[in-house]
């Protein structure tokens, strides 16, 4: 009897453990069990240098070029080393917010809390997880996951890159020829314009930019003619306009190491804005108050009038302040300004 009594409570015992494990894993989210599968060697995220030629050779680029690619498709967060240890930046879901004191006593550097102390973003010590997993009032931990920047590839994803290139894809979709913005006046009105930047120039160094818009808080004035310093908007406060004047019309550019190269051979181009053909005129705008951007809107469609040629403005701004369904006076006047007075707009 004795012995069975013992026999009932060493199978109690298993049964326990694996219920109090099988809940820690619970814990675990799929990112947080990669990253302990990856720590004990079970899996590896390293590219070999076979792998990275491998990838240059399909896709004609560098290996270097390559190697910068591959580093993206790492899934999950890298470990760090904060004064000798090894941490992993992760999310932290509690039922409690009290259970943010259990954490900081194994270690947990909490970063900033969220849903009223039921979420931290945190570093946990490597070797620490699954015992963080074991607190009563922990629901949840997730390594954090990696995101890749994509603004390098939104040519291909929105199939820019085949009308730029004229593809076999552009010319069956019933496009006759190349567009790339070339004929067409370009405007973005935004804060912070770097006009300098080698983004506005062509491949022998010439700047793109026609005209330029700088309203610097006190006074307006137009520019022509532009030097290596002269004007600016972009500063350590403003810079905005610098990243979505080359996304919407920055030139093709092939980056090789530290080298910038401008190029008209799209195809193989590392980055480039949408219509890196077309005739930009730039404003910098102190402000975003709306008589300034009317301006600066103006100023641009007198230009493109003035060459007679076709006009898209780009404005990465917006108001909580009247309507929003096209019928403010102001917006439908601005609006038919755009259309060259049409009627039917």
């Amino acid at each position: 009897m004795r012995r069975l009594i013992i026999l009932m409570m060493i199978v109690a015992a298993a049964i326990s453990g694996q219920s109090l494990r099988a809940q820690q894993i619970n814990k675990l989210s799929a990112s947080t069990q990669m990253f302990l599968d990856e720590q004990a060697g079970r899996i590896t995220f390293d590219f070999t240098a076979e792998q990275i030629q491998e990838r240059a050779k399909a896709q004609g680029i560098s290996a270097v070029e390559a190697k910068r690619q591959m580093k993206w498709d790492r899934p999950i967060a890298e470990p760090v080393s904060i004064d000798g240890v090894k941490m992993i930046s992760a999310f932290v879901r509690v039922t409690d917010p009290t259970a943010k004191s259990a954490l900081e006593a194994l270690g947990v550097q909490i970063e900033c809390e969220f849903l009223n102390g039921t979420l931290f973003t945190t570093l946990i010590p490597i070797d620490k997880i699954e015992s963080v997993a074991n607190i009563a009032t922990v629901s949840r931990v997730s390594v954090a996951t990696k995101k890749r920047p994509l603004t390098d590839a939104a040519r291909q994803y929105s199939n820019v890159d085949d009308v730029l290139n004229h593809s076999a894809d552009a010319i069956s979709a019933g496009f006759p020829t190349t567009y790339d913005g070339t004929g067409v006046v370009l405007g973005v009105i935004d804060t912070g314009i770097d006009f300098q930047h080698k983004a506005f120039k062509d491949a022998n160094g010439n700047y793109r930019l026609k005209r330029a818009y700088v309203y610097n808080g006190s006074r307006a004035q137009e520019y022509s003619s532009f030097s290596s310093s002269s004007p600016t908007t972009d500063d350590s406060n403003e810079d905005h306009g610098t990243h979505t004047s080359s996304t919407a019309g920055g030139s093709s550019v092939i980056i090789n190491g530290s080298t910038t190269t401008v190029t008209t051979n799209h195809a193989n181009a590392t980055y480039g804005g949408m219509a890196p053909g077309a005739d930009l005129y730039l404003a910098g705008i102190n402000g975003l108050n709306d008589t300034y951007l009317a301006n600066a809107f103006q100023k641009i469609c007198d230009y493109a009038d003035g060459q007679s040629k076709p006009v898209v403005v780009s404005n990465s701004w917006g108001s909580q302040w009247g309507p929003h369904d096209g019928t403010g006076k102001e917006l439908t006047q601005r609006t038919r300004t755009l259309g060259h007075n049409n009627p039917n707009l």
